[in-house]
């Protein structure tokens, strides 16, 4: 993804919403930005243009570096992802189709994107089966984890058959990769999305209606 689009994309959605779409943390993805020098909409951003404000979008810094960060996506998911909200036309839909599901002010400056769920469909039930389908895809890494955790015991418990000198490099080389196996796990990635999620003043689209 070019540079210039991924600037379009977190100025179109919450970079929550464009990281689950990435495979990726926003964590992760608000590292990306600020590593690539892409800003990011300040907290209350989404809020005033739910109330109808127009809040000033800042602007890419030295626009003409348009290099590629790489996410495993194609050139039409890529796009998609980046696309700019349409012009607003008038459409009619039906109540049942929109009951439950917060709707933008008269004027504001937002896409109304609930339309494009299915009808009956809540954003919050949309928003549900896609945090249930990054479920089922933590779930299988976590077995996977499970696996590497099992091996590193097993080359652990083979060092004591070996030389001095292979037992203390195989030592330290299952301690780092232990390390590094407990910040990358899947358990790790869901925390960070819940500690970012705390601090955050936008309410998730799965979160429960009261």
């Amino acid at each position: 993804m070019k540079r210039s689009d991924l600037h379009n994309a977190v100025w179109k959605d919450p970079v929550y919403h464009v990281a689950k779409r990435l495979g990726i943390s926003d964590v992760r993805l608000g590292t990306i930005c600020k590593q690539a020098e892409i800003p990011t909409p300040p907290r209350g951003y989404w809020r005033q243009l739910q109330t109808g404000q127009v809040p000033e979008r800042a602007p890419l810094p030295r626009p003409e570096d348009d290099s590629v960060i790489p996410f495993n996506l194609d050139d039409a998911a890529a796009a998609a992802i980046a696309a700019k909200p349409p012009a607003a036309t008038k459409q009619t839909v039906n109540d049942d189709e929109v009951k439950g599901t917060p709707q933008p002010k008269a004027g504001a400056a937002i896409k109304a994107d609930w339309l494009e769920l299915v009808p009956g469909e809540t954003r919050a039930a949309s928003a549900i089966k896609g945090e249930y389908q990054q479920l089922l895809s933590l779930a299988g890494k976590f077995e996977q984890h499970q696996a590497v955790t099992r091996f590193l015991d097993q080359l652990g418990n083979a060092g004591a058959k070996e030389s001095l000198r292979t037992a203390t490099i195989l030592r330290s080389w299952v301690a780092t990769m232990r390390r590094h196996h407990a910040e990358a796990g899947p358990v790790e990635q869901a925390m960070a999305e819940f500690r970012a999620l705390s601090f955050s003043r936008q309410k998730p689209d799965w979160w429960p209606e009261a």
